[in-house]
């Protein structure tokens, strides 16, 4: 079919004329990759840190998966966006948004190491306090 226009790229050019491999070879449009390549990085950000998020929630369901939801949600929402402007306002907020909750899971997570640390007699990482 035709390979003008929209999002898509066809292997046949609209006139039939077109070279089917240099439409494969050429692959998606250049001003749009360093936005698709950054998209990327983020949603491979969102789930690598949503792996982190095991525990469940109030109702028994994985935080992991509502994460991934709600980031899904965000993206799809997003998907067929044309203003550059916006794009990059998104993707600033998504990636302010990744950086505070593994901020937040890292304090906590140091939070916790410390407060096993003190329960256990620990001081400073030389080991249990003296006379236990």
């Amino acid at each position: 079919k035709g390979g003008g226009g929209g999002g898509r790229r066809y292997l046949i050019s609209p006139t039939g004329s077109g070279d089917p491999i240099k439409l494969v070879k050429d692959g998606p449009r250049p001003s749009r990759d360093p936005v698709r390549k950054e998209a990327l990085q983020l949603w491979r950000e969102v789930l690598r840190a949503a792996k982190m998020f095991t525990w469940p929630d109030e109702t028994g369901r994985p935080w992991r998966d509502k994460l991934i939801k709600s980031a899904k949600d965000e993206f799809d929402a997003a998907r067929y966006e044309r203003d550059p402007e916006l794009i990059a306002r998104l993707l600033v907020t998504g990636r302010e948004a990744m950086e505070k909750v593994t901020d937040a899971m890292a304090d906590k997570a140091r939070k916790i190491v410390a407060d096993e640390q003190r329960k256990a007699g620990w001081r400073g990482g030389r080991g249990p306090t003296e006379g236990e």
